[in-house]
């Protein structure tokens, strides 16, 4: 639960200011380009935290953490891959995309195959998208019950109808800057905050003490070596 009335209403103002914004979107979206594709000019200093934020979600900040803390190092294989799978795409096909001046996948398949490929690659990405979602819902559903101390199936419909609110209102314009405001959040709080804090908390801990810490077997069976111009002894500690 939150542990004072600031930190609730940081969260309760974090959450009303992405409406906000989806609101604000929805105000400055002049036509079906601005709500579907936000007009086609977003600048690269904001894509590339927009195309990050795509990766720093809840499933690699919650759920990437967890299978980090059961599996180690080898549960950051999730995040890693989508990292370069994101990276491939801006590098390699992102152009030719945008050049098409398409609106969804499934108009690229449609007009490259037929309108059954079309058709079977919107079910697809609708599928990916739908699945994307529940995650990302979860996510926030399960933080907001940590942090309120309510159920968990009420954070996930809260969750769920303040994403849509936003999304729905503003479109794509509004998402991207939503997005771009996660990216900024999600970054200081992971890389300035969150891992300091775990590091400090490792050392300080008595597992890591006594990991650090030689058995006294060990410390028992040193030994330490004087030598002098014409000799040298061997002592050993008790």
């Amino acid at each position: 639960m939150v542990t004072s009335l600031v930190d609730g209403g940081i969260v309760v103002l974090y959450l009303l200011g992405m409406v906000g914004v989806g609101y604000w979107g929805y105000r400055r979206s002049e036509g079906l380009e601005d709500y579907l594709v936000a007009g086609r000019n977003i600048p690269l200093w904001m894509y590339v935290p927009v195309m990050s934020a795509v990766i720093l979600g809840g499933a690699s900040t919650i759920g990437g953490g967890g299978l980090g803390y059961q599996y180690g190092i080898s549960g950051a294989w999730l995040v890693v891959w989508l990292g370069l799978g994101v990276a491939a795409v801006g590098l390699l096909i992102s152009t030719e995309l945008a050049n098409l001046k398409a609106y969804t996948l499934g108009e690229i398949l449609e007009r490259r195959f037929d309108k059954y490929s079309g058709t079977v690659g919107a079910a697809i990405a609708g599928v990916y998208a739908l699945t994307i979602a529940i995650t990302q819902v979860i996510s926030i559903g399960t933080v907001l019950g940590a942090l309120f101390g309510f159920g968990l199936t009420e954070m996930i419909v809260v969750a769920g109808v303040i994403v849509v609110a936003y999304t729905a209102l503003g479109g794509m314009l509004s998402v991207t800057i939503t997005d771009f405001v996660q990216w900024c959040i999600m970054t200081v709080g992971v890389f300035a905050l969150a891992l300091p804090l775990a590091l400090s908390r490792l050392a300080a801990s008595p597992v890591f003490a006594r990991s650090s810490t030689p058995p006294s077997s060990a410390r028992r069976g040193s030994a330490s070596r004087r030598c002098s111009p014409t000799s040298c002894s061997t002592s050993w500690g008790s």
